[in-house]
């Protein structure tokens, strides 16, 4: 489970790095015809917004994943150490 939620984060760096979207006016300009205006960067604006809010809830379903299973982790950790203070035959791993 900790290596998922390294590569949650590890993937969702690089998406975050590669998630931009050109200025619309400036990419209107460039191309002969086409017009862009102050409507079309509010759209990409908000598109932006949006994925920055999706790759923040990953981040925090990869902190959730994580603090979860050192939970559980420990947990096992102190079963195990009661039962091996307890006489149990659990061996060392």
């Amino acid at each position: 489970m900790h290596s998922k939620a390294s590569g949650l984060r590890t993937a969702n760096a690089e998406a975050r790095g590669k998630s931009s979207l050109d200025d619309a006016e400036v990419v209107g300009r460039s191309h002969a015809g086409w017009a862009a205006g102050s409507a079309s960067n509010d759209c990409v604006g908000a598109w932006q917004r949006r994925l920055r809010e999706l790759a923040d809830l990953v981040d925090s379903a990869a902190d959730a994943l994580t603090t979860g299973t050192n939970a559980i982790t420990t947990e096992d950790r102190a079963i195990a150490d009661g039962l091996r203070a307890a006489g149990g035959v659990l061996e060392d791993a």
